[in-house]
């Protein structure tokens, strides 16, 4: 995309949904997408990457793209039964379209803040846990904000795609859910953390504060981080 068509793209969420429902050729349109998509998803894995270096950061630009690209498959079909069952939507292609918009603003906002992770990262004393622990959090408080400004894109395409008097909040809800929780899932498979993910000395890993259940073990590591910063004992 040229720069003036992503700053449209972007800044014109309405738009973007009238061009899904006008029921023209959406091939084109989806690539672009893609493309614009993998490039943010691959500056984020690359930024998350560099606390290790060398291969890892390889390994996490990979993993990122996959991540998006495979929770995004899992979870289409039923997205998609969620969008026609509430009248906003008749074709996959709608669908796709929608949920590729969504993401590429997800990931472009990971790709904008890849440079504070970045400078987080090449920054952190290694080895320190506490440090560890705080880049930890930065890298979901990035990842919550590119969340909420890809949901706000998401809201505001349903509203100009579904019209006046079709709802959309219950739809965006079961959307948003959806993904949220396939994605929680392949994360805990791929792993693309920040940690050390080849056992190199100094190094520590998120897998190991990561036993069983996705949610329980991001929880004990948020608190492990309340415990090492000193604000509960």
């Amino acid at each position: 995309m040229p720069s003036e068509t992503i700053g449209k793209f972007l800044r014109e969420p309405g738009a973007t949904g009238l061009h899904i429902a006008g029921g023209e050729s959406l091939l084109r349109f989806n690539v672009r997408l893609t493309i614009l998509g993998l490039i943010g998803a691959m500056m984020w894995g690359a930024a998350v990457g560099s606390y290790v270096g060398g291969e890892h950061a390889i390994r996490t630009l990979v993993k990122m793209p996959v991540f998006f690209a495979i929770t995004l498959f899992i979870c289409f079909a039923l997205m998609h039964i969620v969008l026609v069952v509430s009248r906003i939507v008749e074709r996959p292609r709608q669908t796709l379209a929608i949920s590729l918009a969504t993401l590429c603003v997800t990931t472009a906002s990971l790709g904008a803040l890849s440079p504070v992770i970045l400078l987080f990262c090449v920054s952190s004393p290694i080895p320190n846990y506490t440090a560890y622990l705080n880049l930890y959090l930065a890298c979901a408080l990035c990842g919550a904000l590119a969340g909420v400004f890809g949901v706000r894109y998401l809201a505001h395409m349903l509203r100009a795609i579904a019209g006046p008097g079709v709802p959309v909040l219950w739809p965006l809800i079961w959307c948003v859910l959806i993904y949220q929780f396939v994605g929680a899932q392949v994360a805990y498979i791929l792993r693309p953390w920040i940690g050390n993910s080849l056992n190199l000395e100094g190094f520590y890993n998120l897998e190991h504060g990561l036993k069983g259940n996705f949610y329980t073990g991001v929880f004990a590591v948020f608190r492990r981080w309340l415990m090492e910063t000193g604000i509960i004992t």
